[in-house]
């Protein structure tokens, strides 16, 4: 079974329908958020990482949540 962790709230991916407006509604609500580095002060910013939607710090440029697939 494939699960994914969201806030230490485990899903079932197979129980899951996930459209690329739901994808991106996701993104969204991370911007701006601070980055998840503990050494980093920057903040996420919704932009692409290896081509795919995702957030990443504008400060260090670490992704922190990547949308793999289709979306591209």
């Amino acid at each position: 079974m494939t699960e994914l962790t969201v806030d230490q709230t485990v899903v079932d991916a197979q129980s899951v329908e996930t459209t690329h407006l739901e994808q991106t509604d996701v993104l969204t609500e991370l911007e701006t958020e601070p980055c998840p580095e503990p050494t980093c002060d920057g903040s996420l910013d919704q932009s692409t990482y290896k081509g795919y939607d995702a957030v990443v710090c504008d400060d260090c440029a670490t992704p922190a949540v990547c949308i793999w697939g289709d979306g591209k």
